[in-house]
Parts: C-alpha cells; structure tokens; sequence
C-alpha cells in the first residue's frame, strides 16, 4: 500500500497531513495486515512532515521549549511570510522565534514517533522490528547568512540524527562513524536478508564493525523555481573525517573548513590547506554528473 497525501485537504498554517493522521493510517494497515491468514515481514516507510515549514505548532509543543511564547496562529503565519519566505535576517529576535517554533515543532515529531512506538507495542511488534530514523535535512537560523534550507552544504542543513532502534540489544550505542542516507537502502535490503544490489552507490551499515569509514558525497541539483536564486545553482560537497570541501558551480568557487578547529565553519582554508588538492580531486568526478547522465539518457532515447 502506498498512500499520497497531494490530494489531500490542507491549510495555510498546515499544508501537509499530521503526523498523527500518518499514524492513524498505520495503525489501520496494521490492523488489516495482521488478520492475514500467513504473516511476512514487511516494510513500513513513514514521512512525518510536521517539522516543515510555515512553524505553526500546537501551544502544547510550544511549551516544552518556551512557555512564554505565546503568538496566534496568524501571528505565526506572519513570521513564516515577511521573516522567513523572505529571508529577512534583520531583526534577530524574530529569527529566534522562528528557531524556537521550529524546536517546538521537533518535540511534536518526537511525540509521533512514541506514538508510532506504542503501535508497534500494540501489536506485539515492537521486539522483532528495526527501526532506522533519520530526516532529509535541517534548517538555517542565520548560521551563514540565511533562513530555511537554500542551496548550501554547512552542518546546520546536512547534519541530521540517524539512529537504529532494534538491531541488537546494546543500550546507547553511540557510533561517531560518518555515515550517508545512501547507505540506508542497502542496510534495508540487507536486514531482509537479500542479496545486495549492485546498482546501489551507499553500504549496509550493518554490522557496523565491518563498515569502513570512506567519507561522504553530497549534492543539491537541478532546483527550479518561479525565482531562481544563486543558491539554487547546483552545488556539491565531500566530507571526510573532520574535512570538509564544498563547491559552487553558479560562482565557480571552493570552500574548506577544519570542523574539528572549526565547527561552525567560519574559517575557508581552501587557499592554505595542503590537502585542499586532494579534496578538490576527490569531488571533481561528482561535479556535474547529473546533468552527464541526464544527456546520455536523452541521447539513448533518441535512438
């Protein structure tokens, strides 16, 4: 079963289904599913979208970050047009309004996912599941310059949680190896005991003694709008351990930080990093291969 929620009545202050109109619907598959004469295992994929914006969240999530917020919905609704559609970064107090609704807007998440959980509880699931939870990307507050999440490759937008519930029965097992979303198909296919499949870039982390760390690839192509910006122009980034290059082809230009003497990536070292050669090498093959499939298809297609 597939379920699409495009063509489903939604607001302005929330333009996608709640998370718990998701859960609702799971818990119903559940339902149907299990009253199946054979059982199989099976795979369940939930996007929960209450994290996005416009930030409207409920006064009770507001709560659990900043209980003296307390703003309408239209007064909201206000923020998201004329601070973050706009990417209006003057006045600073309203930028961290905006980052707190957005935290408000996690704890909303977290309260989907104990959900979700207790579901799994319900039907006697739960111990034989794993889980994997992980997001597509974060926000900028401001970080370097911005709101929202524009064509850029800092740690606030690609830095997302990731964590495997289940697998082994180890209590809070933290792993500081540099992992990709790639790497969760193949860890997909791989729990379900199937051969691997050769056309996938990323690994099975699992078991993860046998992961070996090879840095990460990252990439934001072929972004069209009613306004393109320049930070819609592609962009492409290659992290390894605590290195990280990034580059621009609307500017033609190179970042490097040190995220370890770095963190917030304030400092390009491009310039003065003896290892910016190797890094620049290693991304080039990246660098437009999109739009190189995209021709040869086209070229294909034609024959």
């Amino acid at each position: 079963m597939f379920y699409d929620s495009m063509e489903a009545e939604v607001t302005d202050e929330v333009p996608y289904i709640k998370g718990k109109e998701i859960n609702k619907k799971v818990d119903e598959w559940l339902s149907s599913y299990l009253k199946r004469v054979e059982y199989r295992p099976f795979f369940l994929w939930l996007h929960y979208m209450d994290v996005h914006e416009p930030y409207v969240p409920e006064k009770k999530y507001i709560d659990t970050v900043e209980p003296s917020i307390n703003l309408s919905k239209e007064e909201m609704l206000d923020l998201f047009k004329n601070e973050l559609l706009k990417r209006d970064l003057s006045d600073k107090g309203r930028v961290e309004l905006l980052k707190k609704l957005y935290f408000a807007h996690v704890r909303e998440v977290d309260s989907y996912v104990e959900e979700f959980f207790n579901i799994l509880k319900k039907y006697h699931l739960l111990e034989d599941s794993v889980i994997i939870m992980t997001s597509d990307h974060g926000d900028e507050f401001g970080e370097h310059g911005g709101l929202s999440h524009d064509g850029k490759m800092y740690s606030e937008l690609i830095n997302v949680p990731f964590l495997i519930y289940g697998y082994t029965k180890d209590k809070d097992k933290v792993c500081d190896t540099l992992v990709s979303n790639i790497d969760i198909p193949p860890t997909i296919v791989s729990l379900f005991g199937l051969e691997p499949e050769e056309n996938f870039e990323g690994r099975s982390l699992l078991p993860l003694r046998d992961y070996g760390e090879r840095g990460c690839f990252g990439e934001a192509i072929d972004k069209r709008g009613v306004h393109e910006k320049e930070t819609d122009k592609p962009i492409y980034y290659y992290q390894r351990k605590a290195l990280k290059i990034i580059y621009r082809e609307g500017t033609d230009s190179w970042e490097m930080y040190d995220l370890e003497k770095d963190p917030k990536e304030l400092n390009n070292i491009v310039d003065i990093s003896p290892e910016a050669d190797e890094m620049k090498e290693a991304l080039r093959p990246r660098i437009g291969r999109w739009l190189r499939s995209k021709q040869q298809l086209s070229k294909s297609c034609r024959r």
